[in-house]
C-alpha cells in the first residue's frame, strides 16, 4: 500500500506532500511553489525515483494545516492540467486567434 500524499511533521510547523513524477512535471510544481513562496518557505527535492518531496513551512512560523497542504496539491493538479492542455491545443488555440485577428491586422495597414 503507498503512503498518504500528505502528511504533517515537527508539531504541524512541517507539511509534507509526496507528489509522483508521472503526474507532475518540474514547470507545475514551479508555478504552484511560486504563488505561495511569499507566504511560505518551500522546498523540493526527489524521494525516490518516481516521487518528489515537497516540504512546506510558514514564514511566520504558524501551523500548517491539512487545509493549506490540500490547496497545495489541488493546484499542483490544476497548474499540471493547464500545462497538459497548452501542449495537446496550443497550436490550434493560436492558429484560432491569428485567424481571427487577421482581418483587424488588415483594416489597421
Amino acid at each position: 500500500m503507498k503512503t498518504a500524499p500528505i502528511t504533517i511533521r515537527d508539531d504541524g510547523k512541517c507539511g509534507i506532500i509526496r507528489a509522483e513524477k508521472e503526474f507532475f512535471e518540474r514547470d507545475c510544481i514551479l508555478r504552484v511553489v511560486s504563488e505561495y513562496a511569499p507566504a511560505c518557505f518551500i522546498s523540493f527535492y526527489p524521494d525516490s525515483e518516481t516521487s518528489i518531496e515537497i516540504c512546506i513551512r510558514t514564514k511566520d512560523g504558524s501551523v500548517i494545516t491539512e487545509a493549506l497542504l490540500r490547496q497545495f496539491f489541488n493546484d499542483c493538479i490544476d497548474a499540471q492540467i493547464r500545462i497538459d492542455l497548452e501542449k495537446e491545443f496550443g497550436p490550434m488555440r493560436r492558429a484560432i486567434v491569428e485567424y481571427a485577428f487577421r482581418s483587424a491586422e488588415k483594416s489597421r495597414v
